[in-house]
């Protein structure tokens, strides 16, 4: 859950922080380090952000929100980051590393995911996937 937490704060602080300097800022500096179509992907990537962030904070799609923002760090360190004059990625190279240990790890934990699927839809987690399954497939019937 820490993990989780400090992802999505940062995350969805730097989403944000697009948006509030001006998409149009972000736009500029898109196009100034070869992204194609910046002015379409300045606001994608921030709503990525911004969202896939508060997503990881409540905890609720979690694997799609971590694998979309492990894309968004992958894109940033390849086309943003590598480069002669450019800053060094070592930050988005911390938030992948972070965004696939939770795509690939246990992100059940403390989640608004588990509770809503506990208490509203009568289903629990299992330990061996994400995935939400009925109480009611476990138990016999005709015994």
């Amino acid at each position: 859950m820490p993990l989780r937490l400090a992802l999505g704060i940062a995350f969805a602080a730097h989403g944000y922080a697009k948006f509030a300097g001006g998409i149009g800022r972000t736009a500029e500096f898109f196009g100034s380090v070869g992204i194609p179509f910046p002015g379409f992907f300045a606001p994608f990537v921030a709503s990525v952000e911004l969202a896939g962030g508060i997503l990881l904070i409540l905890g609720m799609m979690t694997r799609f929100s971590s694998l979309a923002l492990a894309a968004d760090m992958l894109t940033a360190i390849f086309v943003a980051r590598l480069g002669p004059g450019l800053p060094a990625p070592e930050l988005e190279i911390v938030l992948l590393a972070g965004a696939l240990a939770l795509f690939l790890g246990d992100a059940k934990v403390l989640s608004l995911g588990r509770l809503f699927c506990e208490n509203f839809l009568g289903c629990r987690y299992y330990d061996e996937d994400e995935e939400c399954e009925s109480e009611a497939e476990d138990e016999d019937v005709g015994d």
